[in-house]
C-alpha cells in the first residue's frame, strides 16, 4: 500500500497573490474615503447645529451659539455634553459616554453636567424607545430582544414564602389498597403526595409510580417495604429561590416538590407547586397597581350625634 505525499503549496507561481494584495489595496482606499466623506460630514452638520453656519471648516467653539445662549463660562461645555448624552442613550451605555467625553477633554468640571445629562438621555430613551439602534436590525428578523428593567418577582422570593406547610402526606406504614382508596379514588386532590415515616420523607406517590408498586408487590404490601431502596428524588430547599425551584420543575416534568429540612435528614417542611410559584408574580402585581389611600375621617356635628343617639 503506498501512501499518498502531503501536498506542499508552491507560493512562487501561485497567480492569486496579487489578487489579494489588490484586493487589500482597493479594500484600504476604499474605508480611508468612506472615513473622510464621514468626518466631513460630521463637521458639517456639528457646525450646522452648533454654529450655525453650513460649512466645512473647522470653527472655533467661542463661535458656539448654541454654547453662548447656555449658562456656563465655557461655550464649549454643552456640545461635549449634548455629544456625550447622545452617545450614552443610543448605545444604552451611560456611564462609557461620560468616560469617551473625559478622555477626550480630560475636564473635571465637566463631569456633573455629563453624568446628569448622559443618564437623563438613557432614562428617556430606555422609556420611549421599544428598541435599541444596537438589535433593530436582528428585532426585524424575528428574534425579540428585551431589556431587563427589574428583578424578576420569582428571583426575590424563597420557597419559603410560597410553600404549603400544611401539606397532605400518607403514612408509609398504610397498603397499597388503602392508599388508593384513600388518596387516589374519586376524590382526588394532587396529582402526588409524600410518604413519610416519622415525618422522614421516603418518596414522592403518583398514581402511575402506585400502579407500578401494585404489579410488583400486591396490595397487601406497605408502602415502606415497597419503597424500600427507592430514591425521594427531586426536592427543594427552603432557602431556594421561587426561580430556582421553576426550573427544576420544569426540568423534571413535575407539578409538585417536597421541600425538606435538609438532603441529609429529609424532614418534610412541605410542599411547593406550580400554583405556589405564581404567588410572587400576584405579590408584584398588588404592590405595582394597587394603591391605597387613607380617608380623613370627618367629625360628626353635635345635632347628628344627638340624632343617632336618639
Amino acid at each position: 500500500m503506498h501512501l499518498a505525499a502531503p501536498h506542499k503549496r508552491d507560493f512562487a507561481p501561485n497567480v492569486r497573490l496579487p489578487r489579494i494584495a489588490l484586493l487589500a489595496a482597493v479594500i484600504g482606499v476604499t474605508s480611508t474615503l468612506a472615513a473622510v466623506v464621514l468626518l466631513n460630514l460630521i463637521h458639517l452638520f456639528t457646525n450646522l447645529f452648533f454654529f450655525g453656519h453650513w460649512s466645512f471648516a473647522d470653527r472655533s467653539p467661542a463661535g458656539n451659539t448654541l454654547g453662548a445662549a447656555l449658562p456656563g463660562t465655557d461655550p464649549a461645555l454643552w456640545p461635549l455634553v449634548c455629544m456625550a448624552a447622545t452617545l450614552g442613550a443610543t448605545l444604552g451605555a451611560p456611564l462609557t459616554a461620560v468616560v469617551f467625553a473625559f478622555g477626550l477633554t480630560h475636564d473635571a468640571n465637566a463631569l456633573l453636567p455629563l453624568l446628569a445629562a448622559t443618564l437623563v438621555a438613557h432614562g428617556f430613551s430606555a422609556l420611549v424607545m421599544r428598541r435599541s439602534i444596537m438589535t433593530e436590525k436582528i428585532a426585524r428578523r424575528g428574534y425579540h430582544i428585551y431589556r431587563e428593567y427589574g428583578v424578576d418577582p420569582l428571583e426575590r422570593h424563597d420557597v419559603a414564602d410560597v410553600m404549603t406547610r400544611d401539606a397532605v402526606a400518607i403514612d408509609a406504614r398504610a397498603t397499597i389498597a388503602a392508599t388508593r382508596l384513600a388518596q387516589f379514588g374519586a376524590d382526588q386532590r394532587h396529582r402526588a403526595y409524600p410518604v413519610l415515616r416519622d415525618g422522614v420523607l421516603l418518596a414522592m406517590l403518583d398514581r402511575a409510580r402506585l400502579d407500578t408498586l401494585d404489579a410488583a408487590h400486591g396490595g397487601q404490601a406497605t408502602l415502606e417495604s415497597a419503597l424500600r431502596g427507592v430514591s425521594p428524588g427531586a426536592c427543594a430547599q427552603p432557602s431556594e429561590t421561587c426561580r430556582l425551584v421553576a426550573t427544576r420543575l420544569a426540568v423534571h416534568g413535575l407539578e409538585r416538590l417536597p421541600v425538606l429540612d435538609d438532603p441529609v435528614s429529609r424532614r418534610l417542611l412541605g410542599i411547593v407547586s406550580r400554583s405556589d410559584l405564581v404567588k410572587p408574580a400576584l405579590r408584584h402585581f398588588d404592590e405595582e397597581h394597587k394603591r391605597e389611600r387613607f380617608h380623613a375621617m370627618r367629625p360628626m356635628r353635635p345635632a347628628r350625634r344627638a340624632a343617632r343617639a336618639r
